[in-house]
Formats: C-alpha cells, sequence, structure tokens
C-alpha cells in the first residue's frame, strides 16, 4: 500500500542523511502527505467492507456462470466436473458469488490445462476461456492440442468482442481491426478448420439456452472437443456506443427503446456485432 512505501522511503532517507535535505524537512513531508490518514480514522472509525473485484453490472459474461452454477447445484452427475478457469474478465467467476473454476493456468490455457486433468476425472471437464485468450493462444495450444489428441470435453468461449479485460482491444472476432477495416476472421470458421465438428452458439443471456445447450455437451454421446460460444457485446463497449445514440434520440423527441439481451433492434441483421 501507498502509505508502507511513503514510510519505507521516509526511513530510507533520513538514514541515509541526505545533504540536500534537512531530517526536519523529510519529516515535514512525509507527515503532508500522511495526515489524511488520521482524518479519515477520525471519519471511519471501523473498517471499510471488503469490495472484492466483480463483472460489470450487465456484463454478458456473468449469466453464463449462473447457469454453469445451476447445473452443477441442480444436476451434480452432470454439472458437478472440473472447470478450468482462464485469465481476463471471465477469472471473476472463481470468487463469490459464482464459485466456478477450479484452476487458473494462463490466458488461452484454460482448454490446455484441462487436457492434463481430463483422462484422469472420470466425465468430461469443462474450460473456459474468452475471445480475446482464445485469439491469443487458445487457438493454438488450446484447441489444436485437444483435436490432436483427440481430447473429450467441452470449451465454453466467452465471445464478447474485444479483449475487453484490457480497455477493449479489438481481436479478429470483433469484425474490424484497429484501423475499422472489416474482417472476416470468425471464431466458429477457425475451430472448423482444425476439424472441430460439434459447435454450438448461444446467446449469454438467455440461461435456460446455455444451460441446455452445456448438459447436450456434458451428456452427448459425440466424442471429441465440444464447443459452446456464448455471445454478447462487452456491456461497456455496448454503452459507449449507446448511451449518446439514446440521449440524441429522446433529445430529438423520438421513442426511446432499450434493447432486450443486449441485441440492438436497429442493428441485429444477421451475424454481426451487437446480435445473439
Amino acid at each position: 500500500m501507498p502509505q508502507l512505501v511513503i514510510d519505507g522511503l521516509r526511513r530510507f532517507l533520513v538514514s541515509a542523511g541526505m545533504k540536500l535535505q534537512s531530517t526536519g524537512a523529510i519529516e515535514d513531508r512525509y507527515h503532508a502527505l500522511t495526515a489524511h490518514r488520521e482524518k479519515i480514522a477520525a471519519v471511519l472509525p471501523e473498517p471499510v467492507a471488503k469490495r472484492p473485484p466483480s463483472f460489470c453490472t450487465g456484463c454478458p459474461e456473468r449469466p453464463v456462470f449462473s447457469a454453469l452454477k445451476i447445473l452443477r447445484q441442480r444436476e451434480p452427475a452432470i454439472g458437478d466436473t472440473h472447470v478450468a478457469a482462464d485469465i481476463g474478465c471471465s477469472t471473476f467467476s472463481t470468487q463469490a458469488p459464482f464459485n466456478v473454476g477450479n484452476s487458473v493456468l494462463g490466458y488461452g490455457m484454460g482448454l490446455a490445462s484441462s487436457s492434463a486433468v481430463s483422462p484422469l476425472f472420470g466425465k468430461r471437464t469443462i474450460s473456459v476461456m474468452g475471445d480475446g485468450g482464445f485469439w491469443h493462444n487458445g487457438l493454438t495450444n488450446g484447441v489444436a492440442n485437444a483435436m490432436y489428441n483427440r481430447q473429450d470435453s467441452v470449451l465454453v468461449i466467452l465471445d464478447n468482442f474485444y479483449a475487453a479485460a484490457t480497455g477493449q482491444h479489438h481481436v479478429p472476432s470483433t469484425g474490424t481491426n484497429a484501423r475499422n477495416e472489416p474482417l472476416a476472421m470468425t471464431i466458429p470458421a477457425a475451430l472448423r478448420g482444425l476439424g472441430v465438428k460439434w459447435i454450438r452458439t448461444v446467446n449469454s443471456y438467455r440461461i435456460p439456452e446455455v444451460m441446455g445447450t452445456l448438459r447436450e455437451a456434458l451428456t452427448t454421446r459425440v466424442p471429441g472437443l465440444k464447443v459452446i460460444i456464448a455471445r454478447n457485446e462487452c456491456m461497456l463497449e455496448r454503452q459507449r456506443r449507446e448511451k449518446p445514440r439514446l440521449r440524441q434520440r429522446a433529445a430529438a423527441g423520438q421513442e426511446v427503446v432499450q434493447a432486450r439481451f443486449g441485441v440492438d433492434p436497429d442493428v441485429c441483421t444477421g451475424d454481426t456485432r451487437g446480435c445473439a
């Protein structure tokens, strides 16, 4: 914490005997930087309640982990299995209230890490990665490895169209590159290119649909890798675009219709950004 760093610097500078600054000046500067702590202690005599990091309000990944948790609780014979989590926004799933995720190895490494567990677990395991992790190295280290070794497990790809955890940077599944030039690279096409045949795309906000698809993936007799792509745009990026448009509509006296399930009724025509 800053207080410890400042205190350490103070003690070092005082003991070093700086020629340009007197000990008194250093102490005065230290107290000027930390005096506010006494005021805070007087106003807040009790510790502030902890606020651990969690998903943003409206995040399309939240209902996917709700579906995983509900399936695990209601149908433990199917849903109570090892879940290999990943680095990114989805890592929040390992914390309350979801508590979904038994291991985290590295960015895009969810599927690769589960390959060590799947043969020994006695049932199909689940691995999770975002679209950013998928394009980063999940496609090669995870999917290619799983297909090469004929791994019989389930992969859930959270496709929110960006590398959202680091600031909504563009990735191939965004649909455009950083110069807003259109791209034809899609996650299903990349999966099919490596030979994946069992691919399902679901609306991440529709929990029953996600649960049903998970159940199917975990119980089907089809061998090999099963991939579920849960799609919907990162809500932070969506609201950056939607709020100004809705304010303009309201100012012009037009009716403002809020989209449901993350689907924009004005732009959703086929498999485009903002559509489920």
